[in-house]
């Protein structure tokens, strides 16, 4: 270790006179000679090589590999950005114990996947695809393979192709003009 002039403590390796400071405030800086804050960490990689290593925020006993604590009921998020997009795509537990997950980005899409395949993905205008990687921009739900539910709900229904199979099939309707059901072989 050494004294530097205005203070700091530094110690330096492999020939590196700075690799490591901690400035009189207390803040320790590794790969800078002035970190920004408690513990700045630039030009490398944090790595933690054991498996049972878990990492706290907001928390000394962490219970998890990565656990981010408030002491109050609060927002909690995590934030993931880049050069492109720096407001990020946002994980989110609010006060209300609600979880969102927000792409801010004006063309970026949220997809869920299972088994690297691409299950569901809700586009930047709110569309969503089940099945499918384009959304025909024409419908809030695209939907590709079969349904299969008890009850659907609407006030107008367009298809070019409408199956119902089943042994009962109840069409009621509301419409006050002309009603028609042609059912064609």
């Amino acid at each position: 270790s050494n004294t530097h002039s205005n203070g700091d403590i530094f110690m330096g390796v492999s020939g590196r006179e700075k690799t490591l400071i901690i400035t009189p405030q207390g803040k320790i800086g590794i790969g800078t000679t002035v970190p920004l804050a408690n513990f700045d960490i630039r030009g490398g990689n944090l790595i933690m090589p054991e498996n049972d290593v878990n990492v706290g925020i907001g928390i000394s006993n962490p219970d998890n590999q990565l656990h981010i604590h408030k002491l109050k009921n609060d927002d909690v998020i995590i934030k993931l950005s880049d050069e492109s997009n720096a407001t990020g795509v946002i994980l989110k537990k609010d006060s209300n114990q609600d979880f969102y997950i927000s792409n801010t980005h004006s063309n970026g899409d949220i997809i869920l996947k299972t088994f690297n395949n691409e299950r569901l993905r809700i586009n930047s205008v709110g569309n969503v695809g089940i099945g499918t990687t384009i959304i025909d921009s024409r419908f809030k739900l695209h939907v590709v393979g079969t349904i299969n539910t008890n009850q659907i709900i609407t006030s107008n229904i367009f298809t070019s192709n409408l199956e119902v199979l089943g042994d009962t099939t109840i069409l009621n309707t509301s419409v006050f003009q002309t009603e028609q059901l042609e059912i064609l072989n």
